[in-house]
């Protein structure tokens, strides 16, 4: 994702700012947070605690709110780039 954003952005023309970039990137750090959670769970059974179990349930919300985030900016991107991209008829 974080490369198809890269090459949507450079197609229109646009800089991207660094924090569009980060959105995937913080995307990957999340989902590797909850498989080391995940881990811990396993390694930890059948004693786990309700800290561990809401931890890796916020490592897995903010995973999919990032991923989601980063599929909506290539979609914009995309968008805008084939709008940009349609023949324009003349008034």
């Amino acid at each position: 994702l974080l490369l198809l954003i890269t090459r949507l952005a450079a197609k229109l023309k646009f800089r991207p700012k660094a924090w569009l970039l980060l959105v995937p990137i913080l995307a990957m750090l999340f989902d590797y947070l909850e498989n080391i959670q995940v881990l811990r769970m396993l390694r930890q059974y059948p004693d786990i605690s309700s800290e561990l179990v809401h931890f890796s349930s916020l490592m897995s919300s903010l995973k999919w709110l990032f991923v989601l985030a980063a599929v909506l900016l290539v979609l914009i991107l995309g968008g805008i780039q084939f709008i940009l991209w349609l023949p324009h008829k003349p008034h």
